[in-house]
């Protein structure tokens, strides 16, 4: 968000202003603690007039059935101090999508930007500081279960501590792999936050589920409980320290390559069969009966044989920066599966998935290539099929992405290939998506025998800077384009068309915005008003 007003400020620095704003009372219950909040913004933010970008939460995307991240433009017409809340309505939106003009907003969704109307006298750095810090308090320090705790005093139990973890994740002090368990607890922490409010509200609703909605309540406190304690213990600065120092070195890439043999359960036949059908790739294997297990103690590069039935996994740990997991039977008798709702698969080494099921299930994007190559050979990658705001896969800049004689299907946008980025796919089918592929400029694509079907918007999206090149039709409107090639390439049942060629929206503030009749929110409003009362869209506080 390059026209964001941004702050990098130290823990020391950190520190001291929320000390400033909660330090203040002698005692300080969690239940207290936003009461503080409101009572602090209503002297450091300004309360109209001022310009930010809204970064759509993902629910609101889901909401609205639109692709997340969505961002928008938004004027700030009042906040509701009380509530922590925005009154903002929509300039512009980066994409051509329909939305209400005007929704209620949490204060942690807006940033602030550095360009302002010109006529308008504001305090934008004390108002973009402020919401910085209300943002990261309740998305880094405040935790699902303080208020039911609501200990005696949460500033002298929990600020500094947790700030001095929230500052050791950023900055790398916390070793990677304990790191992603820590993010991957707070991140599940938040989402079974945000099912237990769902069932809360709507357990009165429907009396012959309520008993199901109870047990399912009682599940997500028992996991919830759970996280807790872990993650109380890594919140202690001394506590953790010892722990990490006590802490066997995590396995990385070995001398030699190891093979490990995954087999859950089966009859004696079936497990001797399994070890015979992989003889021939090496003798020297590991046998182990969980996946998670292997993966813990497996290095870079090693190799992994999966045996037919479901294996469920939270993280590639090693393996996520090289290596190889691969089925044995056909791609349908063996299937990969992940607890983590955020990443299923994070990859930033030459890895190789071959042969296997990957459900994606709930997670948020399926395969997320940061670097290295990433092979997928024989796979079908399938999501939920209903999810607007859910990704098969996604290429970064510098990251390599091979797919050969793969299914991919049931996601919102299948595969998306960033700026300086390398993409590859033969011989696959693209199915049940509403994007199949959505590509950037200065990404180098290769197509080859691929089939689009069933697409509710377009098999090619291309986003480019050069308002020239826009066009929409068949797949030969990309040739225009260096760095695509593209050859026996089919489409079936498209719901638009088969490639899209759209200039990438910028969005920018504006510098006078209350002198342009048809820009002016203020303008806007009283035209609303005067011919019919304006529906608010309230949007609730979504962690991601």
């Amino acid at each position: 968000m390059e026209h964001a007003i941004l702050f990098n400020k130290s823990y020391q620095e950190r520190l001291q202003e929320f000390t400033d704003v909660l330090g203040g009372c002698n005692i300080l219950p969690a239940s207290q603690i936003f009461k503080e909040w409101c009572v602090y913004l209503q002297l450091s933010v300004d309360v109209c007039g001022w310009q930010a970008i809204w970064k759509i939460p993902r629910l609101t995307c889901e909401e609205f059935k639109i692709e997340f991240p969505t961002i928008a433009l938004v004027y700030v017409d009042d906040v509701v101090y009380e509530e922590l809340h925005a009154n903002v309505r929509i300039i512009t939106l980066q994409d051509e999508i329909d939305l209400p003009k005007v929704h209620c907003v949490p204060l942690i969704q807006l940033w602030p930007t550095q360009k302002q109307d010109k006529s308008v006298c504001l305090n934008l750095t004390l108002t973009a500081n402020s919401i910085e810090m209300l943002r990261i308090f309740y998305t880094n320090l405040f935790l699902p279960w303080d208020i039911e705790e609501d200990c005696r005093n949460w500033f002298d139990k929990h600020l500094s501590s947790r700030l001095h973890l929230f500052y050791d994740l950023r900055n790398g002090t916390i070793p990677a792999p304990t790191a992603e368990i820590i993010k991957g607890l707070l991140t599940e922490a938040r989402h079974l936050e945000i099912r237990q409010n769902c069932l809360l509200q709507n357990i009165d609703d429907d009396i012959p589920e309520q008993s199901k909605q109870a047990e399912n309540l009682l599940i997500i406190r028992a996991r919830m409980m759970e996280i807790r304690n872990e993650v109380e213990m890594l919140e202690n600065p001394l506590l953790r320290n010892v722990l990490l120092e006590n802490k066997p070195d995590p396995p990385s890439q070995s001398d030699e390559r190891q093979y490990w043999a995954v087999f859950e359960e089966g009859k004696n036949d079936d497990f001797l069969s399994f070890l015979h059908q992989i003889k021939a790739d090496t003798n020297d294997i590991i046998c182990q009966s969980n996946l998670s297990l292997v993966l813990e103690a497996a290095c870079t590069n090693d190799v992994i044989f999966l045996s037919p039935g479901k294996h469920i996994f939270s993280s590639l740990c090693a393996l996520g920066e090289g290596g190889v997991i691969k089925g044995i039977n056909s791609v349908g008798n063996t299937t990969l599966s992940s607890i983590n709702e955020d990443i299923m698969l994070d990859c930033c080494g030459d890895t190789l998935f071959e042969n296997i099921t990957i459900n994606v299930g709930s997670a948020q994007c399926g395969i997320l290539v940061r670097s290295g190559c990433v092979t997928l050979r024989n796979c079908t990658i399938m999501g939920d099929f209903k999810s607007s705001t859910r990704q098969g896969i996604i290429v970064l800049a510098d990251g390599k992405l091979n797919v050969e004689k793969c299914n991919i299907t049931g996601f919102y946008s299948a595969i998306i290939v960033n700026s300086r980025a390398t993409f590859s796919i033969i011989d696959s089918v693209i199915s049940g998506v509403s994007v199949g592929v959505k590509l950037y400029d200065d990404s180098n694509i290769v197509i080859r025998n691929v089939r689009f079907e069933d697409c509710r918007d377009y098999g090619i999206y291309k986003e480019t800077d050069n308002l020239l090149l826009c066009c929409a039709g068949e797949f030969d409107v990309l040739s225009k384009f260096a760095g695509i090639v593209m050859e026996d390439v089919v489409s079936d049942r498209i719901g638009k068309c088969p490639a899209k060629i759209h200039q990438k929206r910028e969005i920018e503030p504006i510098s006078d915005l209350l002198s342009n009749v048809h820009l002016n929110p203020v303008y806007m409003q009283h035209t609303c008003a005067d011919s019919e009362n304006e529906d608010v869209n309230v949007i609730m506080c979504d962690s991601n």
